[in-house]
């Protein structure tokens, strides 16, 4: 019987990730590993424990006591503002951590979830990148990410999935597009966003249908899974403010190159998911 640990699962992809694992294999089979502050009664019905992923000693403990034969990492900083500001902590987040579980994995199978962030998107195929396209990141996050795929490249029996922009709603309410931007909006605040910086955007849950369909086939390598459709920041508040009736006025759009705060940031960084959606027979969704 498999025994899965997740990391990261109080993340927009982590947590139902995390429950749709628990709910096919158990309770008892499932371990997530969340940040140390988490409150613990949201895994009533399951197994969690909170330990960062930087806690050397907490986590041999875990790996010791729970024996997982199957680890997916779905831990890591992917805020912008945060990572460009602390690049120390982006570092020891997103490479020290992914070099911590990677120690520990050697025995098991790893999935090990990237970014299309490895993109700059400043000169992208035709078709979107694919897996053998040469990665570029102008930021922390994909500098980072690339440095974390190295390492658990070099385990015999890792799989590194680079994912798109997952759209949905978060277990914390504050994590991902949908979450930070209607936050923006409710409140009536305004917000400058991007017409040019474009992202291969799917639905959270076909996002996990597409996760849990590679990890079952239990493959190695590198595979890109996003959407069909190419979405820009501008496109996704636009949509919001269509939906759910939010003030137009808050929505200033702008391109990428008018960046006031000199962040790093992306063009067209679409993926091109052919070959993971070959190997599992799924296509998702376009969003919206």
């Amino acid at each position: 019987m498999k025994r899965v640990l997740i990391t990261g699962v109080t993340s927009l992809h982590g947590w139902p990730l995390y429950n749709a694992l628990t709910q096919q294999f158990g309770p008892e089979h499932v371990l997530g590993i969340c940040p140390p502050k988490t409150k613990m009664a949201q895994f009533s019905t399951g197994n969690a424990l909170p330990c960062c992923i930087n806690d050397v000693a907490g986590l041999t403990t875990a790996f010791e006591q729970f024996r997982p034969t199957h680890v997916i990492h779905a831990a890591g900083m992917c805020d912008l503002d945060v990572c460009e500001l602390w690049p120390s902590l982006a570092y020891q987040r997103n490479v020290e951590g992914t070099r911590n579980i990677a120690r520990l994995s050697r025995d098991c199978h790893l999935m090990h979830i990237s970014t299309d962030l490895v993109f700059s998107g400043n000169y992208p195929p035709p078709n979107g990148y694919d897996e053998d396209s040469a990665p570029d990141p102008p930021s922390m996050i994909g500098k980072t990410f690339i440095e974390a795929e190295a390492i658990v490249a070099q385990l015999p029996h890792a799989m590194i999935v680079r994912k798109g922009l997952p759209m949905g709603d978060s277990l914390s309410g504050r994590k991902g597009p949908i979450d930070y931007l209607a936050y923006r909006f409710r409140r009536g605040k305004p917000l400058t966003l991007f017409y040019d910086e474009l992202r291969s955007a799917l639905y959270i849950d076909d996002l996990i249908t597409g996760l849990c369909l590679l990890w079952e086939l239990e493959t190695t390598g590198c595979y890109h899974f996003g959407g069909p459709k190419r979405v820009s920041l501008y496109d996704i508040g636009h949509y919001l403010i269509e939906t759910r009736n939010y003030d137009p006025t808050c929505l200033i759009r702008a391109s990428r190159f008018e960046d006031h705060d000199n962040l790093p940031r992306i063009g067209n960084v679409a993926l091109n998911s052919q070959r993971a959606y070959t190997l599992t027979g799924f296509t998702p969704r376009a969003w919206p």
